[in-house]
């Protein structure tokens, strides 16, 4: 039996699919325990590990005969996980779910949730203690550190599976993967979309992110930075406004693109877009294959990764006469950074 490890059921059933896709044998280990359940995936058996312990995490790997512990990311939660199967003697795989960043910025309110920090750290220390190295680990994921120091000693991955040998270098160069039991796969997103290109359309799709769910940007400064990107397109001659919506995206976020007059992409079947608009989504590779121009609107602190240039064009909010540009994507270079 595996246990497929992440935030969303949605996310589980995304990413894995075209590597091991999730039967009715295996566990989903989420955090979330609001499930949207993707279609034809009901039957599948469930646990929400919100709130437990290190003690009933332990306790949970060793009493399911599990087999195998596939993870998505290396988030504290994911980190302990991997070691707890490490020491039982389980084989873990990990599975590349989007494009990263070497460290995300948030806001200080994120790291003010009293609560949530203590149950994680206290989790994270039962299992590693507080040897230097831990300790390094934790700092570099609050942009502090280096977490090559948190090596293949401390924690053993089986087999990886990224989308391309960009990221396989990149995963080597950030963490500790071995090149020898790790695969390409390419882009799991390409099979999800269902958009077509209009070049005579007025429809614009914006491609959300949990920017302000992560902490990395609050919902005043996102409401009013959404209010200058769609006049620039309005003034640009875009009518129609669309958006995808991200798996852990907020009922407060969903409502304010309702007042803003944004459409779900998922209430019409195939759309027609002139546009597509985002900052570092893993979905806006995917949709520039289908050769529709993308525009690419800095919102949050974090610094847009330099590759995503190949995409398109940039949207400057800070210069009112800012251009909407339509440039063409650079499919070979596309390829080269997520895979065909």
């Amino acid at each position: 039996m595996r246990v497929y490890f992440e935030i969303t059921v949605g996310n589980i059933v995304r990413y894995n699919a075209h590597v091991k896709p999730p039967c009715s044998d295996d566990i989903l280990l989420v955090f979330d325990d609001n499930q949207d359940w993707p279609e034809g995936n009901s039957l599948l058996h469930v646990e929400c590990y919100k709130g437990w312990t290190a003690a009933k995490l332990k306790n949970f790997i060793l009493s399911n005969n599990v087999e195998e512990v596939v993870v998505n990311s290396f988030r504290l939660t994911d980190v302990v996980i991997i070691k707890l199967c490490n020491l039982a003697g389980i084989k873990v795989t990990y599975v590349q779910h989007g494009q990263y960043t070497s460290y995300v910025k948030r806001n200080l309110s994120f790291y003010l949730r009293i609560s949530r920090a203590y149950h994680f750290l206290k989790i994270y220390f039962s299992c590693f203690g507080f040897e230097v190295s831990s300790i390094s680990y934790l700092l570099a994921l609050l942009g502090v550190g280096n977490r090559r120091l948190f090596s293949s000693k401390h924690i053993h991955i089986e087999n990886a599976f990224v989308w391309s040998h960009f990221w396989l270098d990149w995963h080597n160069k950030n963490y500790w993967f071995r090149a020898s039991n790790t695969f390409v796969t390419g882009d799991p997103n390409l099979s999800l979309l269902d958009y077509v290109y209009g070049p005579r359309s007025s429809a614009v799709l914006f491609v959300s992110q949990s920017l302000v769910e992560d902490g990395r940007l609050s919902f005043r400064k996102y409401k009013r930075k959404l209010l200058c990107l769609r006049q620039l397109l309005i003034k640009a001659g875009y009518v129609d406004f669309y958006f995808r919506q991200h798996p852990r995206q907020s009922m407060k976020i969903l409502a304010l693109f309702e007042q803003l007059g944004f459409r779900s992409d998922r209430s019409i079947a195939a759309l027609e877009v002139a546009l597509c608009v985002g900052s570092y989504s893993s979905v806006l590779p995917s949709i520039s294959r289908l050769n529709i121009p993308i525009a690419l609107v800095q919102l949050d602190d974090q610094v847009i990764p330099e590759y995503f240039s190949v995409l398109g064009s940039f949207i400057d909010l800070n210069e009112v006469n800012s251009v909407v540009s339509t440039s063409q994507p650079d499919i070979e270079k596309v390829n080269f950074y997520w895979g065909g």
